[in-house]
């Protein structure tokens, strides 16, 4: 998946990786593989300068055509992990029959243990090609430094959960490690496995998330339809539709149809003119009598419905010049400043009555109230980002300390940042038209 794509043409790039990897056999060896086990495919990996890795189509491929129809016992999968009898005999020996580890976040746990054990198995593995190209390292904030989430991600809407996160994957890691697994030994394995799912899983119905040889290589980039993967009438396939028309030679892309945030959070990248993208704000009630608060939540849940009727409630917002863009449009997404202005409105109600008979009109009070908390945001954002210092001087030069931040990890937060910035920017105009429109109503002549 790309740092931060910029869509220069690939062919150009596919060039210079043939310059910058000039044996790069492990490819060879997966495209081997793959091929072998799901033919009739026009897809191939290469590697190139700019990405990591990216997937280019062999022969053309037409828009909305089946361009993938993979064997889903080619997938690492809750599914494919219980039909291996020698790595659920350790999962019972070491964690006991009743440890629920395939229960929750689409077998999360399964899957990661699953993967390592397939790791541990080397070129035994019958996924060993496929595993050959997994990354080591990884930019997903989960793999930043303490230094750089501090210093990097100062007014980052997530912070608190990302640190709760962290914590959380270490002490699942911690806690299967003293299972005594052997090819689980060190935590550090387990956040390269929790890494791996975090950046690459692939979902549909109804096992939940799936590693997918080739499909989970395809990178990302906007202006298409959001990717879609199902499985085949069969249940034997995972099938996915070209969301455009490729050519022989064209790297074959995919819109996730997420924000910046998901993709700095999960995947390590960010994307410039993300259509799919906008700025979380969270909202909570005022203080209130218990009176005033049932009115207030009962017209919140009449309006929002369940989710909205919470004493905090967090949204994501877009103006409405970048949801527009969004194809096919989103539902709730788009619908986040709406959503946004309407529960500030109903949550300032000042009696049952005024709450009973709110049934949607937006206030000023609301308005003002969003306003604060894009202010608010937007202040945070703002703050400077430390400069990267310049290397030190050594002799020899292997003995110079490491950069307090990962050039990259700067370079995507600043990325982050100014898309998020010009977001606030273009909501705080938009709710600057709400608000002269609701403080003067138009004419009769104007209507």
């Amino acid at each position: 998946v790309p740092l931060r794509v910029s869509l220069l043409p690939f062919r150009l790039l596919l060039l210079l990786s043939l310059i910058h990897c000039a044996c790069c056999d492990y490819i060879a060896d997966f495209n081997a593989f793959f091929t072998n086990h799901a033919p009739n495919h026009s897809l191939a990996l290469v590697r190139h300068a700019q990405y990591s890795h990216g997937v280019i189509a062999t022969a053309a491929i037409p828009a909305d055509s089946l361009y993938t129809h993979i064997p889903t016992s080619l997938t690492l999968s809750p599914a494919t992990a219980t039909a291996t009898p020698p790595f659920m005999d350790l999962i019972r020996s070491h964690l006991g029959t009743n440890s629920g580890i395939s229960a929750g976040s689409g077998g999360f746990t399964m899957l990661g243990l699953f993967l390592l054990y397939q790791r541990s198995l080397g070129t035994a593995s019958p996924w060993a090609p496929y595993l050959a190209t997994l990354p080591t390292s990884f930019h997903s904030l989960t793999s930043w430094s303490p230094i750089e989430r501090r210093h990097l991600l100062v007014g980052f809407p997530r912070s608190v959960q990302l640190a709760k996160d962290i914590a959380e994957i270490d002490e699942t890691g911690a806690a299967l490690v003293a299972r005594g697994l052997p090819f689980l030994t060190d935590v550090a394995d387990w956040r390269w496995a929790a890494s791996i799912l975090n950046t690459r899983s692939i979902w549909w119905a109804p096992e939940g998330r799936h590693l997918v040889p080739m499909l989970d290589m395809v990178n990302c980039a906007p202006g298409m339809r959001p990717h879609a993967t199902r499985l085949s009438p069969d249940g034997a396939h995972a099938d996915t539709r070209a969301p455009r028309t490729f050519a022989a030679g064209d790297e074959v892309l995919e819109n996730y149809a997420q924000p910046n945030w998901v993709y700095l959070y999960y995947h390590g990248f960010v994307l410039d003119d993300n259509e799919w993208d906008c700025v979380e704000v969270t909202l909570r009630l005022p203080q209130q009598d218990a009176e005033v608060r049932a009115a207030v939540v009962a017209a919140l849940r009449a309006a929002l419905g369940p989710s909205g009727a919470r004493d905090e409630a967090t949204f994501c917002l877009a103006p409405t010049v970048v949801s527009d863009r969004r194809t096919p449009p989103s539902d709730e997404a788009t619908l986040g400043l709406p959503r946004a202005l309407l529960y500030a409105s109903l949550a300032h109600a000042t009696s049952p009555d005024e709450a009973a008979t709110a049934s949607g009109p937006l206030t000023v009070t609301g308005v003002r109230t969003v306003r604060t908390a894009v202010t608010s945001t937007l202040a945070a954002l703002s703050v400077p980002l430390p400069l990267i210092p310049p290397p030190v001087a050594t002799t020899p030069p292997s003995a110079a300390p490491p950069p307090l931040y990962n050039p990259k990890r700067h370079a995507l937060a600043s990325a982050f940042r100014s898309a998020t910035l010009d977001l606030l920017q273009q909501l705080m105009v938009e709710l600057d038209e709400y608000e002269q429109l609701m403080s003067d109503p138009p004419t009769h002549d104007e209507l």
